[in-house]
């Protein structure tokens, strides 16, 4: 059931609303004449650093101001006209501790307003180092697979591949890489590229120019080739004596993405037997050992074992 203003509030309603709205206003002009203290966050700004230095490590952001004042004034002064904490580093040296004073806080011109104290935190300690920038290169965190019968040509193209960090000489010395975001993948069947975020350094006082870089997957079928005559290498031969191999050569299959099998050349397949492994009961035979280019992966050898001959 709809409510009825009362008889009495609904004759001349706008007369009394006005009234009302005047004697807000009056309450609120007498009230915000008086003064007050209040204590509320300001922004802290480092000057005076000298040319080619930083700071060695973070400084804090904002300090606890209390300032006095009449109430309309500190109004003005938290929500329009923002006042800061100057801090001079000019001349500062290594450890040195710089105690907070109200004379820092810097106010705007024109306001009656005093700082009387700065709360928290009462002082910071400071150093300075060298600036530097170092290039450093993008490690990528991924979780891909691929479709069956697809796999990836190549290690993934990451644009740019290094990233800009700048900040005190001896904390970017100890950042030798950035992490990507975690990429997680599925079922790859063609050339994907994506758009990742990169983590921020570890050093928390180092910057970053950049926050994220592109990678791209070059995806491709999976093939086999056969190569032959593949030149059998010996490993650790007698200090006395020459080894003959029956047969010195090798038939190797590969797999891997087709475009990498097209330019695979037998000397890049790496052949060999250990003569450390020889036995004399197996009357001179060792097995084929055999390391494929990055990328591929061993299907088959013909032999799988080779005679050996050691005449001295």
């Amino acid at each position: 059931m709809r409510r009825l203003l009362p008889r009495w509030l609904k004759e001349n309603f706008l007369v009394k609303a006005g009234m009302l709205s005047l004697a807000i206003l009056l309450w609120f002009l007498v009230v915000t004449e008086k003064i007050f203290e209040d204590a509320f966050p300001v922004p802290i700004f480092a000057t005076g650093i000298p040319k080619g230095k930083t700071t060695a490590f973070d400084l804090p952001k904002e300090a606890l101001v209390r300032f006095h004042g009449r109430a309309k004034e500190l109004l003005r002064l938290r929500y329009v006209n923002h006042p800061h904490v100057n801090l001079d580093l000019n001349g500062v040296t290594p450890g040195k501790v710089i105690k907070l004073m109200p004379e820092s806080v810097v106010i705007p011109g024109g306001m009656n307003v005093t700082a009387i104290e700065i709360l928290k935190p009462d002082s910071i300690m400071t150093a300075m180092d060298d600036y530097t920038e170092l290039a450093v290169p993008v490690k990528l965190d991924m979780d891909v697979k691929y479709s069956p019968g697809y796999t990836l040509y190549g290690d993934p193209e990451i644009t740019p591949g290094t990233a800009l960090i700048s900040g005190p000489h001896k904390s970017v010395l100890k950042i030798e890489e950035i992490l990507t975001e975690l990429i997680q993948l599925t079922d790859l069947s063609r050339t994907t590229e994506v758009n990742v975020r990169l983590k921020p350094p570890s050093e928390k006082n180092v910057r970053m120019t950049q926050d994220q870089t592109t990678v791209a997957f070059r995806v491709e079928r999976i093939g086999e080739r056969e190569l032959t005559d593949v030149e059998v290498n010996v490993k650790s031969p007698p200090k006395e004596g020459l080894v003959y191999l029956e047969p010195n050569t090798a038939k190797v299959t590969v797999s891997g993405a087709v475009s990498l099998l097209a330019s695979l050349e037998p000397e890049q397949i790496k052949a060999w037997v250990n003569c450390e492994e020889f036995n004399p009961n197996e009357l001179g035979w060792l097995p084929l050992h055999v390391d494929t280019p990055k990328g591929t992966e061993l299907t088959g050898t013909t032999p799988t074992k080779l005679r050996v001959t050691i005449r001295k």
